[in-house]
């Protein structure tokens, strides 16, 4: 265990601050998005660790139903909750109560940036990405999709001379994006790898479970680890890569969805079409395209805001939650409460994703990796960029009608026509797991050893 200690005892220690922990006013919370620790409580004692196997071994933990339920639907569980019950992940600013009842409070990350006037956030951008990169001695191995974010941090990388190859997922369903990232590799005289994984990955499935206990939330947390096994990277290189610079920067299809909502005409047409099911067959150009359409459509006839991002989230329509979920009904209160302290809905998009969907799903691809002995570096996930970025206005981020505008404009600058447009790529690799959709798949191997 990482701490174990009496809650009546419990003071700002030095361990606490070590591992980014603060304790006011009886309020526990974490301040850093790389922590993954987990609190339960056991009588009188307060347990912190950062491994759920750990606390399964010395406490009996049962599969709370309404986790279960919201992660069938969703594909993930919200923050502070876990898939167990009385155990809880402690996301960045999420307030866990030491008194009982257990109680949530929100917190807030601090003021970084003035942002009285608009800056050159561009240039700001650029040079705290290589100040970030140049904590690091030798060269980087960059996760490379040829989108914005990993565009503009090989770019960087590769000014300082520090890229030792550029590794590319190869998409069956969207070869062309391959196709460019090669292509942009080549006029820079970039080493290029592209990999494909396909087939059965239930033993990579498997060791993700044993590993962190936790239910599959992001695909790519088993096709990481192959790539990297397959293209033989060495541990002694640092694996760079842009994850969050959609979500600081409000690049993701959620900040498109919600000004699309603010228009009237669109929400009459989500009323008018909204009644069609949301396409589900995304492995090709075409369904990938009829799934946004529907999914948008389904979007826009929601009552407010808050629903309409809820909706944007639902992974599974066919799973149905059972009234009073817990899960829902705190995800719900938040997000209102969110978007009452922060006013502008960008930044409770932004909020919800950096501070309560990263940490329970995204940040599950390094996993396995981590454990394994791979060192990742993740320059927009760190304290100071999130702590400097997070509230700049909106506006600034969406800007000449380009969503992530300060990413969009440092990229161009480096690769001067091929980006048009801030659109984003998802991830389409298609793999099976058992004959089973990741999440029964993960829910039923969690039953099976528990």
């Amino acid at each position: 265990m990482l701490f174990k200690e009496s809650i009546s005892d419990i003071q700002v220690s030095e361990k606490l601050t070590n591992l980014s922990l603060v304790v006011e006013d009886g309020i526990i919370y974490n301040s850093d998005i790389e922590n993954r620790l987990y609190i339960t409580f056991s009588g009188t004692d307060l347990i912190i660790s950062d491994q759920l196997a750990e606390i399964e071994k010395e406490h009996k933990i049962a599969v709370d139903k309404d986790s279960a339920e919201f992660y069938r639907r969703f594909g993930f569980i919200a923050p502070p909750f876990t898939l167990y019950k009385g155990v809880y992940v402690l996301a960045p600013y999420v307030g866990i109560s030491l008194i009982p009842p257990f109680s949530c409070v929100t917190r807030y990350p601090e003021v970084g940036m003035n942002h009285n006037d608009k800056i050159n956030i561009r240039h700001d951008i650029q040079e705290d990405i290589r100040n970030s990169l140049n904590k690091v001695s030798g060269s980087f191995r960059v996760l490379f999709s040829g989108g914005l974010d990993s565009s503009l941090l090989l770019a960087v990388a590769h000014e300082m001379g520090k890229i030792e190859v550029a590794l590319n997922c190869f998409m069956s369903s969207m070869p062309e994006e391959s196709i460019r990232a090669e292509k942009m590799c080549r006029s820079k005289n970039i080493t290029f790898h592209k990999e494909q994984i396909y087939g059965d990955l239930t033993e990579i499935a498997r060791m993700f479970i044993d590993l962190t206990r936790e239910p599959v939330a992001d695909k790519i947390a088993l096709v990481i680890p192959a790539m990297l096994s397959k293209s033989n990277a060495k541990k002694s290189t640092t694996i760079l890569d842009g994850q969050g610079a959609d979500s600081l920067f409000s690049g993701l299809p959620q900040d498109k969805l919600y000004d699309l909502y603010c228009k009237t005409h669109c929400r009459y047409l989500g009323i008018l079409l909204g009644w069609m099911p949301v396409w589900k067959k995304k492995n090709t150009t075409l369904g990938r395209k009829l799934y946004r359409v529907t999914k948008v459509l389904h979007c826009l006839k929601a009552p407010g805001p808050v629903s309409m991002f809820i909706r944007s989230l639902v992974e599974n329509e066919a799973s149905k939650l059972s009234a009073g979920n817990r899960v829902q009904k705190w995800v719900n209160k938040e997000l209102h409460s969110l978007h009452d302290g922060l006013g502008d809905f960008h930044l409770v998009i932004r909020y919800f994703f950096m501070f309560r969907v990263l940490p329970s799903r995204e940040m599950q691809k390094y996993a396995i990796s981590q454990s394994l002995g791979y060192v990742f570096k993740l320059p927009f996930l760190e304290k100071e960029m999130i702590n400097k970025y997070f509230y700049v206005p909106p506006s600034f981020s969406i800007n000449e009608r380009a969503y992530k505008y300060p990413i969009v404009s440092a990229a161009k600058k480096y690769w001067p026509g091929y980006f048009s447009s801030s659109r984003t790529s998802p991830f389409q690799v298609e793999f099976d797991t058992g004959g089973k959709s990741v999440s029964e798949f993960s829910l039923s191997y969690i039953s099976d050893f528990k």
